[in-house]
């Protein structure tokens, strides 16, 4: 059963010669219901409380996921559908790292088709 991935797949390759190989693996999984998560034991308060202010009582269980990930300093990948949250993923441990930073900190985050966004905290305590 095709669905929109399929035929944007299939448009983003129309006319690639098949022996130029440019796809190396693709798998198609079945939707599934979002699962909610506790925040991570590392997120600082103050920056939990600003998501709960903002509307996100409990994250995703791929943003915990991908948070964790970066929060360890390793590099992540989140492939998800438009407004499931994949900023999030991004944004809890660069917040989490400015608000516990020992000195004024910034993150940088490079997003496609956009500007690279640049947040800067000032030294707190």
């Amino acid at each position: 059963m095709a669905n929109f991935g399929t035929d944007l797949l299939a448009a983003a390759l129309a006319g690639t010669d098949s022996a130029e190989g440019p796809l190396r693996h693709v798998t198609e999984l079945p939707a599934r219901r979002g699962a909610p998560q506790r925040w991570p034991a590392w997120a600082e308060p103050d920056v939990v409380a600003a998501f709960v202010d903002r509307g996100i009582s409990l994250p995703w269980s791929h943003q915990v996921d991908a948070a964790d990930l970066a929060h360890r300093g390793r590099h992540v990948v989140v492939s998800t559908g438009t407004a499931s949250g994949k900023s999030l993923a991004y944004q809890l441990p660069a917040l989490n790292a400015l608000a516990t930073a020992p000195a004024p900190g910034c993150s940088t985050c490079r997003r496609p088709r956009r500007w690279a966004m640049t947040s800067c905290a000032p030294r707190r305590r």
